[in-house]
């Protein structure tokens, strides 16, 4: 059972590789080939964006949008003497045609009426040429260029285009047809087309042509094509308050230069593709559903009700919170946010002083607060680092003395102390389906008031359970910048490394146990695993007012916008930490970036300072925590029951671990799943409440299983090929084995 669960669990990973290896080796060499082909024919498709382009401009005359000249627009032609049967003459004409219309035009070559004929000089006079029925005197022997098409042979009269050949097309009668045609939009100084006309005698028959001068009077006409009228198919968000930012799907949407919800302008909207378009909803009336409409070049279409405006969401003020709570004296957000900060002494308070093309980190006191270290409102959490013996005394108590990167040994992230508002009280109750925004309230462990009861219904407010350990209640917890690098033996927390992996969970333990001497960190600082509260701490803290939101993190429409919309996937190949998405789309396509996160295919830099790494960051920012979707498994110390199966633990024949404290561990009971952690035997609230478990269930795709007794150890946020069903929702089990995808994050904890 313990190899089949491995084998499960990498499936992503490797199982597939021997099946379809070869065939992805044959499709992706078929596509390059195209692709190389398309470059050298198609020069012009190198250079398409695959940003988002802003909307066209408005035409003048929105019922004809599209404008179109043609020059000339009628031609007597006017031949030679035809001496021969098998003689061809020719006349080169040159049309100039020119439109504005992203579909092109067409050119079309017809007999001007039922008047137009081939006249022969010896009949009619050249005085003549301006009769309005010249071919009333045709003499017998000699056909008209008009009527029946059949009354005269194909092969007398015609035309080519453009490539000057003596083969004559035969003319079209009647209506005509398009003789050219274009796909694209076409500029000054024009298209020109050169079409030759020629007669010629017929082969023998009674349709030959006297020897003499000849001449047609020709209309030649150009239509341009109005590009195809737009089609939404659906919006999401279909929900939301003024400034949300929504997709629109459908069709044809290159041309437009109107976005409409409720019959007000949209702002800040782009075209994604042909088939997206994003923008901001303007201000609207509550509970209202709003028609939505995309006017182009082409038309317009709209979607009935398409948006429905919600009211605002709640604001984080004291009329919020419980009355108990605020009686109490506890402190608001404020100047510091009311928040507790512990930091060793050999911690170095850092804040970020690079950009998206080269990052920097910079000291700061601990005392400059708030914005300087850190300010949660604005999404800018406080971050620290620990770094070598040698250098620590140039950093401590500076401020502004740039970090060498050589000298740090890990990048730390601190968590507040918070209380939030029960969203899902327990599994008996309804599932919250739809991802919604949780709220927050920083807290003091020292205030009066604040509360540890568990909940007893929906919107109650409790103490996040990462904030109580064992019998200690914390100010809050440092994590991981990034998932652990380096060796067992020398622990890391650094970007663009490759992530501990194959490790047993005791061998994980141990490892972040030794982080405490080599990093360096005083006696009073306790490092470990996280286990499944903290992870729950730092997603339910990033899926806040203070972090990127809810949104599913692989949903495009964000305009390129990072600090909202959810953590988006690590999908580096090479389990390298801090890395980005493919693209600030939504793709969760994998790419082999190695650790510099930028692959040999684009060489774009992916890395966690830079604007694709930042949507990787549960602030959308460089302050944030990476690695929470996709790169490597993250294991917690997280167990059904005591169960051992691989994880290199003893059972301590109690329900715990000789080797682990039960404080540093969450236990499940028997028989518990998702759906029934908080009422199994044995169970409640405090067993699973707070650890993104059944409160956030299924939200945005991830996937969610509890640990069972086969599978007794969690393990959190996916990997790297997981693709939409990785998140900080992710919830997953394993028997404890050491795996090549499997690595985990510390936490350090001052008691």
């Amino acid at each position: 059972m313990e190899k089949a669960h491995e084998m499960r669990a990498r499936a992503e990973n490797s199982v597939k590789k021997t099946r379809i290896s070869a065939i992805l080796l044959f499709i992706l060499c078929s596509l390059f080939a195209i692709l190389l082909a398309m470059l050298i024919v198609f020069p012009e498709f190198a250079s398409v964006s695959a940003h988002a382009a802003p909307l066209a401009d408005a035409p003048l005359d929105p019922d004809d949008p599209v404008f179109l000249s043609i020059a000339p627009n009628t031609g007597l032609v006017e031949l030679g003497a035809l001496a021969d049967a098998s003689e061809v003459y020719e006349q080169y004409l040159t049309v100039t045609t020119r439109t504005n219309s992203p579909q092109g035009y067409a050119l079309y070559l017809t007999m001007a009426d039922s008047n137009t004929c081939l006249r022969h000089e010896d009949y009619i006079a050249a005085a003549d040429y301006g009769d309005s029925t010249p071919c009333a005197s045709v003499p017998a022997g000699h056909k008209l260029l008009a009527g029946d098409p059949t009354s005269i042979d194909t092969n007398i009269w015609g035309y080519s285009v453009d490539d000057g050949s003596t083969y004559i097309t035969p003319l079209p009668f009647g209506s005509g047809s398009a003789i050219k045609a274009t796909s694209s939009e076409t500029s000054a100084p024009g298209d020109p087309t050169t079409i030759t006309f020629g007669a010629k005698r017929g082969p023998g028959s009674a349709n030959a042509l006297a020897a003499g001068e000849y001449s047609g009077h020709l209309v030649m006409t150009a239509v341009a094509n109005r590009p195809p009228a737009p089609e939404i198919s659906s919006i999401s968000p279909a929900t939301g308050t003024a400034g949300t930012m929504i997709a629109i799907t459908g069709a044809n949407f290159n041309t437009a230069y109107q976005v409409q919800v409720g019959g007000a302008d949209c702002t800040s909207a782009a075209i994604i593709s042909d088939t997206q378009i994003t923008c901001a909803v303007p201000t609207g009336t509550v509970g209202t559903s709003e028609d939505v409409a995309v006017t182009t070049w082409g038309g317009s279409d709209t979607l009935t009700g398409g948006f429905t405006y919600l009211p605002p969401a709640q604001d984080l003020t004291e009329a919020c919170l419980p009355t108990s709570f605020a009686a109490a004296g506890q402190a608001l957000p404020s100047a510091a946010q009311g928040i507790v900060m512990d930091l060793d002494p050999n911690m170095i308070p850092v804040k970020y002083t690079g950009d998206t093309t080269a990052p920097q980190w910079q000291t700061t006191p601990a005392s400059n607060i708030p914005n300087a270290w850190y300010d949660y409102a604005s999404k800018q959490w406080a971050n620290a680092v620990t770094v070598t013996a040698a250098s620590l005394a140039a950093y401590q108590n500076t401020d502004s003395v740039t970090i060498n990167e050589a000298d740090v040994l890990g990048y730390w992230v601190y968590i507040p102390r918070y209380r939030y508002q029960v969203q899902r009280c327990g599994t008996a109750q309804p599932a919250i389906t739809t991802p919604t925004l949780f709220n927050i309230q920083f807290e003091n462990k020292a205030g009066a008031g604040y509360e540890k009861a568990f909940p007893a219904d929906n919107g109650d407010w409790v103490t996040h359970p990462a904030f109580t350990f064992g019998t200690a209640e914390l100010n809050g917890i440092w994590v991981g910048k990034f998932e652990t690098t380096g060796t067992a033996g020398a622990p890391t927390v650094k970007p663009n490394s490759a992530s501990l992996k194959s490790q047993t969970v005791l061998a994980q333990w141990n490892t972040a146990r030794a982080i405490q001497s080599t990093h360096g960190l005083s006696g009073s600082y306790d490092t470990r695993m996280a286990r499944n509260s903290d992870w729950g701490a730092m997603a339910y803290l990033a899926s806040s007012a203070y972090g990127t939101g809810v949104a599913s993190g692989n949903e495009p429409g964000l305009n390129g916008d990072a600090s909202e919309g959810g953590v988006r996937i690590n999908s580096n190949t090479s389990y390298a930490t801090g890395c980005g998405p493919l693209n600030s789309a939504g793709s969760t396509a994998t790419y082999a970036g190695g650790t510099t996160c930028a692959p040999a295919s684009d060489n774009v830099n992916r890395s966690y300072y830079t604007d694709l790494g930042r949507f990787a960051s549960t602030t959308g920012n460089p302050y944030g925590i990476y690695d929470m979707s996709g790169g490597a498994y993250d294991c917690t110390l997280a167990n059904y029951a005591g169960t051992v199966r691989s994880s290199g633990l003893t059972s301590d024949g109690s329900g715990g671990f000789t080797q682990i404290a039960d404080k540093y561990i969450d236990f499940y009971p028997e028989n518990a799943t998702m759906s029934n952690c908080d009422t199994v035997a044995g169970g409640s609230f405090a067993t699973c409440g707070g650890q993104a478990l059944f409160e956030t269930a299924g939200w945005n795709g991830d996937g969610a299983d509890l640990v069972t007794s086969a599978f007794p150890w969690s393990i959190r946020g996916g990997y790297y090929n997981n693709g939409a069903a990785a998140g900080v929702f992710r919830s997953f089990n394993g028997t404890g084995s050491a795996d090549t995808i499997y690595a985990f994050r510390p936490v350090l904890s001052l008691f």
